[in-house]
């Protein structure tokens, strides 16, 4: 194995299986911010990683999602390792401070930005990796990570107090689309490539609620899809009212929708809208990654997309045919 210049302890220390050590990561993001998230494993869209993703409170994303990012085939390659037989398969490279930015020839599990933005994860990793290069013993570190977790939030509290008074009201920005021109592509794809389709609507809707002050109206846009097997709604909050007279089309075309936390809300809630309509599944699978590069998603990004789709559903059409 190539360990790039470190002890084969010191870069086994930095290697972690995924699913568990998101799930730590997941906890302590929890506390020092004070919302709940949800892990998300991203192989149901064909992406090697784990997602951190909040939960929407009244309507609002607070935080954007944090991604753990696998060892890939080529890292594995770069490594030395045979990918079809390594017990690094579903592994994350979490480095310590110390040890950082010397090994940049593979992926990292967590980004640079992500790491600034969120310094305590760092100062966990770096915990954690030196209680495991203490320990000798893999096995029991392995047994005592949740321990550890639990010992590094103890010794934290004062910081994180201080943390959640300086942050908690903060918002972070997300990645959006127009939410009028998602709906119309949204029902483009119903209409043209959705072959087990059996009917659908769409429509602006409001909900009355009930406030101390009085009353408030949501406004949300619903697509009601029916397929041969399922019957599924989406749906996206447009905005807030007290005018039960708003021009809700005035509203809709002038709001914006987090797009990569609407993708994620959907993988976790309408799972078999992607057999159902691929095509729609095949528009998200794109779409993320683009989330993460870009604040505004236009129809600059779609349109191959939709290139794309078109040809697939054409060889699909000519496939039937024969």
């Amino acid at each position: 194995m190539n360990t790039f210049g470190l002890t084969k302890q010191q870069f086994e220390g930095c290697i972690y299986s995924s699913g568990y050590i998101s799930l730590l990561i997941s906890k302590l993001v929890e506390t020092y911010e004070a919302y709940d998230f949800e892990l998300m494993d991203m192989h149901k869209i064909n992406e090697d990683l784990f997602v951190i993703a909040p939960v929407e409170y009244d309507n609002k994303i607070y935080r954007k999602a944090i991604e753990l990012n696998e060892l890939k085939k080529d890292d594995l390659i770069c490594l030395g390792i045979d990918p079809k037989r390594s017990s690094y398969k579903r592994t994350i490279f979490l480095p310590p401070t110390l040890i950082r930015g010397k090994i940049d020839v593979i992926t990292n599990g967590i980004d640079e930005a992500t790491l600034n933005r969120y310094p305590y994860i760092q100062e966990f990793i770096d915990f954690l990796y030196k209680s495991r290069i203490s320990c000798n013993d893999d096995v029991l570190f392995t047994k005592n990570m949740k321990v550890l977790l639990k010992d590094f939030i103890l010794r934290k509290k004062g910081d994180i107090n201080h943390y959640i008074d300086e942050n908690h009201d903060k918002q972070d920005n997300e990645c959006v689309i127009n939410q009028a021109y998602f709906s119309h592509v949204v029902s483009y794809i119903l209409k043209n490539f959705a072959p087990n389709l059996l009917g659908y609507r769409n429509y602006l809707g409001k909900l009355r609620k009930k406030t101390d002050d009085g009353e408030i109206y949501e406004i949300i846009n619903e697509h009601d899809i029916l397929t041969t097997k399922k019957q599924i709604a989406l749906y996206t909050f447009i905005g807030s009212t007290t005018d039960i007279n708003a021009d809700m089309n005035k509203m809709f075309k002038e709001s914006n929708l987090p797009i990569q936390h609407y993708i994620l809300k959907l993988i976790r809630t309408s799972p078999g809208l992607f057999e159902e309509v691929p095509a729609l599944g095949y528009l998200f699978c794109r779409l993320y990654p683009i989330t993460r590069e870009k604040k505004v998603i236009t129809p600059l990004d779609i349109d191959p997309i939709l290139g794309e789709i078109r040809g697939e559903y054409t060889k699909y059409k000519e496939r039937e045919r024969i």
